[in-house]
């Protein structure tokens, strides 16, 4: 009789905990896949914008705008100015380019990309419903059906 857990048994506790870490290293692995995918499909979005050269605007200043603009070709987008929800950053710039709130979006046409992927569903909404703008939206994401 064995006590411990690393005994040899066919379907005992030693073969259960090799099977999980099997699963997990196939699930590691389609997560991984996924968010590369994930991530080829933002830079081409991205790619595209900075070809383009149009002139839009980029809704959210935080840690995932800032990593587009080192990791992407974001800093290469001809980008109007940014709109953050965040009163300690409206009035600043970041990349050289103005932070602004988004009560002032009023009257602007351009395209808004929006930069966030948790929150991405809900500034949409801001965009639409709560200040009622009309303006183009570029979705980095799928939004939830």
């Amino acid at each position: 009789m064995c006590l411990s857990l690393w005994c040899f048994r066919e379907n005992g506790p030693r073969e259960k905990v090799l099977g999980a870490r099997r699963r997990d290293r196939g699930g590691l692995a389609t997560y991984i896949r996924k968010s590369q995918e994930v991530e080829a499909r933002v830079r081409q979005t991205i790619d595209e914008i900075a070809a383009s050269g149009r002139s839009i605007l980029v809704w959210g200043t935080g840690l995932h705008t800032q990593r587009l603009l080192a990791m992407s070709s974001l800093g290469k987008v001809n980008i109007a100015a940014f709109v953050d929800s965040n009163p300690k950053y409206q009035g600043q710039q970041l990349h050289g380019v103005p932070i602004l709130a988004p009560g002032r979006l009023a009257g602007r046409t351009e395209p808004i990309l929006i930069s966030s992927y948790a929150a991405q569903h809900e500034i949409a909404q801001q965009i639409r419903e709560k200040l009622r703008l009309a303006n183009e939206l570029i979705l980095l994401y799928e939004l939830p059906q």
